[in-house]
C-alpha cells in the first residue's frame, strides 16, 4: 500500500529569501508545494498552510469553507475551574509586563470565558466576556444584565431605550459641561417611559 512520510527540504529559493520546508507527502509527492506543511524563510518567518509567511508566524487555512476554522490551540492539560491559558503582548523586555488576553473554564460543565487582564508586572482581570455572552467590567461574578459595569461609566452620545417614547431618542442628565447633577433617593422611569420623584418633570 501507499504510506505517508514526512520529508524536509532545504535551500529552496522563492524569489526573495532562502527557505527551509517541511514536506507531508506519499511516495510520488516530493518536490510538490502543495505538501509543504510548514515553511521556514530566510528572514524568520515561519508559515503554516503558507510557504511565503509575511509575519513571524502565519498560520493559514485553505479549506475556504465560508465558516471560522481553528489556527492554533493552546490550554491546561487540566479540568479545574478557572485553569486556563493566555497570549501575552509584551510591552518591555523583562518578563511578565504586557497585557493578556486568554480562556479559562467557568465551571464543571466545561463552559468557558475570555478574559482581558492588563497591569504592569502583576495583571489582573479587566474585563470578561462569559460563556453566555454576558460582558463584566471590574467584576468577575456574573449576572442576569448583558452588560454588568462595576464602576462608573460614560456615554458620549446618547442612550437609545424602547422604554422612552416620543421624538426624540437623546436622554440626558445634566448640562452639556457635566457640571449639573441630578440627584434624588426616589426618582424612577418605569416601564412606560414616565419619570417620577423629580421636581419639574410632567408626565
Amino acid at each position: 500500500g501507499t504510506s505517508n512520510y514526512l520529508g524536509l527540504k532545504i535551500g529552496t529559493y522563492d524569489g526573495s529569501y532562502g527557505r527551509i520546508d517541511f514536506h507531508s507527502f506519499y511516495n510520488s509527492g516530493y518536490g510538490s508545494d502543495s505538501n509543504i506543511v510548514m515553511s521556514i524563510r530566510g528572514n524568520g518567518n515561519v508559515g503554516i498552510g503558507t510557504t511565503a509567511p509575511t509575519a513571524m508566524l502565519d498560520i493559514k487555512n485553505a479549506s475556504g469553507s465560508g465558516a471560522i476554522t481553528r489556527g492554533l490551540r493552546i490550554g491546561p492539560q487540566t479540568t479545574v475551574n478557572n485553569d486556563g491559558a493566555y497570549i501575552e503582548f509584551t510591552s518591555a523586555a523583562t518578563d511578565g509586563y504586557g497585557a493578556q488576553i486568554g480562556g479559562i473554564r467557568e465551571n464543571s460543565n466545561g463552559e468557558n470565558a475570555l478574559v482581558f487582564r492588563t497591569g504592569t508586572n502583576s495583571q489582573t482581570e479587566k474585563m470578561r466576556i462569559t460563556n453566555d455572552g454576558t460582558v463584566l467590567l471590574g467584576t468577575t461574578t456574573d449576572s442576569s444584565y448583558m452588560l454588568d459595569v462595576n464602576g462608573t461609566g460614560r456615554f458620549a452620545t446618547s442612550v437609545s431605550s424602547p422604554i422612552f417614547k416620543g421624538p426624540y431618542s437623546n436622554v440626558t442628565f445634566g448640562d452639556s459641561s457635566y457640571t449639573t447633577a441630578i440627584t434624588s433617593s426616589d426618582w424612577a422611569v418605569s416601564a412606560t417611559g414616565a419619570m417620577t420623584g423629580i421636581s419639574g418633570i410632567t408626565n
